[in-house]
């Protein structure tokens, strides 16, 4: 572990990218293998940066935290045989957080990918440009929490694209910093154009599922409105039939009141001579009837 760790001191990134820049070097079958690795994830990097910013996030904060956490043991001064653990227990909350929560994952794919890019293009050979190239990502990092879609989109696009270039032109047997910066500049337009097309039909998608909404929403208020309409329009009917049936019932009376109009009623005058007449009546009386 601690040869390992003298060896990762010792290389710098221009020993690297000199070493695997000589055109008169000709490359191993492991070094061919980990360009072809790196061109595909750079172009899927570069591509799909937005769509699945959440994978991205995910892989990178468990580098990043993997890399910064025993980075941070070694120089505290922690047993060279167990710095991997605080490596490894920041890299994996750094992979949960920016998997879980989108904001975050944005903010950190961001950051590492703006840092990569500037690390890449000023290659720092002290704590000075490097502290730069961290200031630089974490500046594009801030601004994703006003803008986080096209800050994204750039930031992977540039980074992916750059990732993808490089290795595609290692990978060429010419060497060439114009058809380098060309090659690279070419992923970088498609990868963003790429992008902002998935961006625009996954708009379009949410504004057509939210016409739908607002189209279903707008259905049921005009049912309900025709069937309240259709209830009153009944209730009335019914109110206006019961008011019709009750005139009738007022004009026209029961068949009881029109007979009890026929029967002919006797006033107080006419009442006293019909019982003045009783006094004509001649009664039998009871013994002579017996005799």
């Amino acid at each position: 572990m601690d040869r390992i760790l003298v060896q990762i001191q010792e290389l710098t990134l221009d020993d690297m990218f000199t070493a695997i820049a000589d055109s008169t070097r000709i490359l191993s079958r492991t070094e061919m293998t980990i360009l072809i690795v790196l061109a595909a994830a750079g172009a899927l990097f570069c591509l799909f940066g937005l769509k699945i910013v959440r994978f991205w996030a995910a892989v990178l904060g468990l580098g990043a935290g993997l890399s910064a956490g025993t980075l941070g043991a070694y120089l505290i001064g922690s047993d060279t045989s167990y710095i991997w653990i605080p490596g490894a227990v920041t890299g994996i909350i750094l992979a949960v957080l920016g998997a879980r929560f989108y904001r975050f994952g944005v903010f950190l794919t961001v950051w590492i990918s703006v840092t990569s890019l500037c690390t890449y293009i000023v290659r720092p050979s002290d704590w000075v440009p490097a502290a730069v190239c961290i200031g630089a990502g974490l500046i594009f990092a801030l601004i994703t929490i006003k803008s986080a879609v096209f800050i994204t989109m750039l930031a992977t696009a540039l980074c992916g694209a750059a990732l993808s270039g490089t290795a595609f032109c290692y990978l060429l047997p010419v060497r060439s910093t114009l058809i380098h910066v060309a090659v690279c500049a070419v992923l970088a337009v498609i990868g963003l154009l790429v992008q902002l097309l998935f961006e625009s039909r996954k708009k379009k998608k949410q504004n057509l599922r939210k016409a739908d909404e607002i189209r279903k929403a707008e259905s049921t208020e005009n049912e309900v409105e025709k069937a309240r309409a259709f209830v009153e329009e009944i209730d009335k009917e019914e109110t206006d039939e019961t008011e019709f049936l009750g005139e009738d019932l007022f004009e026209e009376g029961s068949p009881d009141e029109e007979e009890d109009s026929d029967i002919e009623y006797l006033d107080d005058d006419d009442e006293e001579e019909y019982f003045d007449d009783d006094d004509d009546i001649e009664y039998f009386d009871i013994d002579e009837i017996k005799k």
